[in-house]
């Protein structure tokens, strides 16, 4: 199953953090969502597959004692020091010994210089492992939203114009475009969710459903499902 975005509840349900964390750490600048960020009271934060990872690593490194305020400043050095790379927390290895912070990059030698005065690394956090547990969970979520509600499947398709196209089959008349893959697919969820509620409402079979006494959560999905990660490999660098 390819995903565009999750939005801020289900990215909590994934990495397991609350929505106060969540808010929190986009205002402190930590993980912040790359697709849709919060622009005033009722906008949605969207996030990227990539962003769950940098949110799921700011939680691990949370869990093993690091304070926000330490993984906020290694966010900040990392975005000083490397401006080429767009989010640190998904695009290096971090290791602690849970008082400081170091990354990996590509000089061994000044690796080991670093690390003589660290003390005994008790973690290190590889984003291989990161990547595919966030995957189980993120396949664990569908599951039960499936057993929960109703699947309706959309497709999205560029046009000549730069707009894309967003539609679900099964649902006649039920169409929309968005500049970006992002906006055309949050705005076909909001169009089958309102197509689903108003046959409800007027007591009309749904399609692939049929006439229900309730109204189910609508799952919006689309086919496939692509990943992209990167990582840096190399020396120890003490951001915190």
């Amino acid at each position: 199953m390819r995903i565009i975005g999750f939005s801020a509840k289900k990215a909590c349900k994934i990495v397991g953090i609350t929505y106060a964390q969540i808010h929190h750490w986009d205002k402190m600048g930590i993980v912040k969502p790359s697709i849709m960020g919060a622009s005033g009271t009722g906008s949605r934060r969207v996030y990227s597959f990539a962003d769950i990872i940098g949110l799921e690593v700011a939680a691990e490194l949370k869990r093993q004692g690091l304070s926000i305020q330490k993984i906020r400043k290694s966010v900040e050095y990392l975005k000083k020091n490397f401006p080429d790379v767009d989010n640190p927390m998904t695009n290096f290895m971090f290791i602690s010994n849970g008082e400081s912070i170091f990354i990996l990059t590509d000089d061994p030698n000044v690796a080991l210089d670093t690390l003589k005065g660290a003390g005994q690394f008790v973690f290190s956090l590889a984003l291989g492992h990161i990547v595919e547990e966030v995957k189980d969970n993120i396949i664990k979520l569908e599951k039960e939203e499936e057993k929960e509600g109703f699947v309706f499947e959309v497709e999205i398709a560029p046009e000549n114009d730069g707009r894309f196209h967003a539609w679900c089959p099964a649902l006649k008349g039920c169409h929309t475009w968005g500049h970006t893959e992002a906006e055309a697919f949050l705005y076909i969820k909001d169009a089958v969710t309102l197509y689903v509620q108003d046959l409800f409402d007027d007591g009309e079979p749904i399609p692939g459903v049929g006439k229900v006494d309730e109204l189910k959560p609508i799952i919006v999905k689309l086919a496939d499902f692509s990943v992209k990660r990167s990582a840096t490999e190399g020396k120890a660098i003490k951001v915190a």
